[in-house]
């Protein structure tokens, strides 16, 4: 069994925090993740936690679907690219938001998971990427890997919701154990965008190509396939 758990299982002062760090939440969201990675174990003998963190990528069965930023990490990185790509200005979020965190790409965590599965392991993972960035580096480095003009990202303080909910300002993870455990290396921030944007291209040609995980595990031939023909 394979819990899907998360980055802000850790208060904001623990980064990196690596797979042997003591949890210590302080949301609700946060709460609920560590109680569900506690009972695991009590549940089953062949149990994984794999938490992840500031997922970004495409939506392959939504492909309409619009990108916003959120008080995370997650989708930041194509919230940047539909902004920018219109010529409008971007506003990166300050303030009581996750401010530093460890992304990844959608499908490089869903090939770690699957890794998981596949060697039969079991304890503690951190899927994600192998660089802790912030928001506004992100930004910047996306715009940057993309094309687009960085002029157009600026940072203000905002007000993103209520106050007495606190959000973690630090969540980087250090994935390196997971990265040996799985035999795998961890992409850094430049390589994460460079792959996004094959994606977002391949994906506007009504194709979509696996991740470098996918293709090295694969071989290294033509895997582009139709999105159409990846949902039967």
């Amino acid at each position: 069994m394979i819990l899907i758990s998360t980055d802000w299982v850790f208060d904001g002062t623990q980064g990196p925090a690596d797979e042997t760090t003591p949890p210590n939440p302080i949301n609700y969201y946060g709460v609920l993740k560590v109680v569900s990675e506690n009972l695991l174990p009590v549940m089953t003998r062949n149990w994984a936690v794999a938490r992840v963190a500031g997922v970004n990528g495409l939506h392959q069965t939504r492909p309409e679907k619009q990108f916003e930023q959120d008080p995370g990490f997650g989708n930041l990185m194509m919230a940047v690219v539909e902004r920018l790509r219109q010529g409008l200005p971007f506003i990166v979020w300050d303030g009581n938001v996750n401010q530093v965190a460890t992304p990844g790409l959608a499908t490089e965590i869903g090939e770690m998971v699957m890794r998981i599965i596949e060697k039969d392991l079991c304890g503690v993972f951190h899927c994600c990427g192998g660089e802790g960035i912030s928001r506004l580096e992100l930004a910047n480095a996306t715009a940057e890997g993309f094309g687009l003009d960085r002029a157009l990202i600026r940072q203000e303080l905002v007000q993103t919701g209520p106050n007495h909910i606190s959000i973690p300002r630090d969540t980087r993870l250090d994935a390196s154990e997971t990265a040996s455990r799985l035999g795998i290396p961890l992409l850094s921030v430049r390589e994460m965008v460079r792959e996004l944007r094959k994606q977002v291209d391949t994906s506007e040609n009504g194709e979509w190509a696996p991740g470098p995980l996918s293709r090295s595990k694969y071989g290294s031939g033509n895997h582009t396939v139709r999105a159409r023909d990846r949902l039967v």
